[in-house]
């Protein structure tokens, strides 16, 4: 049985020598020779019959998109249009050349709101003369015609490639059935739904979509919000041709990207389009979509599954060895990642695999732990774990304040047999996260019990500074907030919140609208800490300062004091790396100093430096220069007693 793409190119050839036959004889170039309309089959038509059919083209349309074809297919079209003008340089078609062959009296085909020519199916070469400028068909209509249709060249700066959409799983399969569903319903419909699709899974909303459309019998073209012109001219001229992709292909339309959203000026173009496509669109975008007059359906598309990602795990690293299998429930609870994310952490722990024929868990940990990070701009600093340098050996604090630390790092460890073996996280999800204020003065350790906890829990920190995120624009310090959480949320990397006293402050009397917002922000950043699956850490200088009810929703509140004269000799014996070349380093007379553990620190590095450029060991000379230095910057007073015998 033949196919149908050899079918329509016979039928268009049949119709071309028809209309050419006719054309010599009308011309007087030839006798005719009758040629009778070819027959086809009405369920599967042909090219041309479709574009006909579903643009109403009349007799004369119908005849001059042939007259075009044929001139850009057959060079015979080509050389009866240059003994009509008797001239050889020009053979086509022009519009005056049309009304001489099929239509004298009707200019009405070749206004700018024709059909031919709203939908560009006939173009001219010079718009300031088109009746009698050469005109020809739009190259994506000839594809189209000779059954060899390919997307619009017109679109291919907006478009983005498609993932594969092969078999999904089943919460995917499920959200992909509910869309053919709803597609099927509305399919009689003239303006066809938006889609609004949301979640943390960008792939997977593509995968979805395509997924659902393609089994209806749909195209997907997959838009670049991002590459989208606010000039209303060229908006237009891509309407159209995305319009007229629509009729001829039945498609839908999926707009994807990262712009602001929530950003009036930045929405426009792709409203100016929404308003207008008659086909499915779908809209992976975060931002308003009012005053479409268009139904909006909302989907949410989350990661796979706690148990689906289990099962992706096992298919990603096959044969894994029983230690490794069995420390999976690690990776399930601190990792929530995407299908895509586990292939290629899988794709890339096989590698690994087949250099050092073993498995090892800390490199897939790694993997994780680097596949799930991601950037924040100026939101936040992302501090790797460092457990060579930084360690419970670095950290001198009270046992009180170790123990409370201790306990922080167990929970973090202990959630999934908690929360999901032990059924707590069935009874609520609101509370889980785990949540701490460190406080305490400037240089007591804060930041450092934040980078040694990471170290043990080998997670990245996300270090964030409070007073540079707080905004004085309503709504904006929530946002940062949110794509905060958001960024951190499949990591469960640990969230530092540095000077906590920019948001937190005793506002229990409101007196004014600013007090009353500034307590909005404070509740949400409380509420996204206590659902966050993580850990979340607020640091101040001055605990004090921040009202009770804030502080009683925190899990855990760690005091850390101002080191005594012990801790400071502990901290000085500890600052110094065992490659540094110490020579007659007094500890005793050293923590006479009364400072913090991060003065200390500072302390140390300048006096490395000086003794590196003297070339010489690190003495008690050395830290004193340091530490007047710091003195001076800081413009306190040295007293001449503590130092007299270094």
């Amino acid at each position: 049985m033949e196919s149908w793409e050899v079918i329509n190119q016979r039928y268009l050839r049949s119709l071309l020598d028809r209309l050419l036959d006719a054309i010599k004889h009308h011309t007087g170039q030839g006798t005719e020779t009758p040629l009778s309309e070819p027959e086809f089959d009405q369920t599967n038509p042909p090219a041309i019959e479709n574009l006909c059919h579903l643009f109403h083209l009349s007799d004369f349309e119908r005849k001059l998109v042939l007259l075009t074809a044929g001139v850009q297919l057959d060079k015979a079209f080509g050389d009866i249009c240059s003994k009509m003008r008797r001239e050889k340089s020009k053979p086509w078609v022009s519009f005056d050349l049309a009304l001489q062959l099929f239509n004298r009296n009707n200019w009405a085909p070749f206004n700018t709101q024709s059909t031919l020519r709203y939908w560009q199916i006939i173009v001219p070469d010079d718009l300031k003369n088109p009746t009698v400028c050469p005109i020809h068909l739009d190259q994506s209509i000839l594809n189209y015609l000779i059954g060899h249709p390919v997307s619009d060249p017109h679109h291919e700066p907006y478009l983005l490639p498609l993932p594969k959409a092969d078999k999904l799983i089943g919460s995917y399969k499920a959200l992909s059935d509910y869309l053919v569903s709803t597609l099927n319903h509305f399919s009689s419909e003239a303006n066809k739904p938006v889609f609004l699709l949301n979640g943390k899974e960008p792939e997977a909303k593509t995968i979805v979509t395509r997924h659902a459309v393609s089994s209806i019998g749909l195209q997907l073209y997959r838009f670049d919000v991002e590459m989208l012109s606010r000039d209303t001219k060229e908006l237009h001229a891509l309407y159209k041709r995305m319009e007229r992709d629509a009729i001829l292909y039945n498609c839908a339309f999926l707009f994807d990207g990262e712009i602001d959203g929530h950003h009036p000026e930045r929405m426009k173009p792709l409203l100016y389009l929404l308003k207008r496509l008659s086909a499915p669109c779908f809209v992976s975008v975060d931002g308003s979509l009012t005053g479409l007059h268009r139904e909006i359906i909302k989907v949410e598309i989350h990661r796979p599954k706690y148990d689906e990602q289990k099962h992706l795990w096992q298919a990603a690293i096959p044969n894994a060895d029983k230690e490794l299998t069995g420390q999976l429930p690690r990776l399930l609870d601190q990792f929530d990642l995407g299908e895509r994310q586990i292939i290629n952490i899988g794709n890339q722990f096989q590698t690994e695999r087949q250099l050092k024929k073993e498995d090892d868990f800390s490199k897939l940990w790694s993997l994780c732990r680097k596949q799930s990070r991601h950037k924040l701009k100026n939101l936040a600093q992302v501090i790797e774990p460092a457990p060579e340098t930084v360690n419970w050996e670095t950290l001198v604090l009270g046992e009180e304040q170790l123990q409370i630390l201790h306990s922080i790092v167990d929970q973090v460890k202990q959630r999934h047999r908690v929360y999901q073996e032990w059924g707590f996280a069935e009874k609520s999800a609101f509370g889980l996260g785990i949540s701490a204020l460190f406080a305490g003065v400037s240089g007591t350790g804060k930041t450092l019990a934040a980078r040694v906890m990471a170290s043990e829990l080998d997670l990245d920190i996300y270090h964030i500074d409070l007073s540079a995120i707080v905004s004085k624009y309503i709504g904006e310090t929530e946002k940062n907030l949110e794509q905060i959480f958001s960024t951190a949320e499949n990591s469960g990397a640990i969230l530092l919140f540095d000077e906590a006293d920019a948001l937190f402050g005793k506002r229990s009397q409101v007196n004014d609208s600013k007090d009353r917002y500034a307590n909005m922000e404070v509740s949400y950043l409380l509420q996204r800490m206590e659902s966050y699956k993580g850990l979340s850490v607020l640091t101040t200088n001055y605990k004090n300062n921040m009202d009770d009810a804030f502080v009683r929703r925190l899990r855990f509140i760690v005091q850390f004091p101002f080191p005594q004269a012990i801790e400071r000799a502990g901290i000085w014996r500890s600052v110094f790396p065992s490659e540094t070349p110490i020579n007659g380093l007094d500890y005793e007379k050293l923590s006479r100093l009364e400072i913090p553990g991060g003065i200390i620190r500072s302390i140390a590095v300048n006096a490395a430096f000086h003794a590196a450029s003297e070339d010489r060991h690190l003495e008690m000379k050395h830290i004193l220069k340091a530490a007047k230095e710091e003195y001076n910057k800081s413009e306190k007073t040295l007293m001449p007693e503590l130092v007299a015998d270094w």
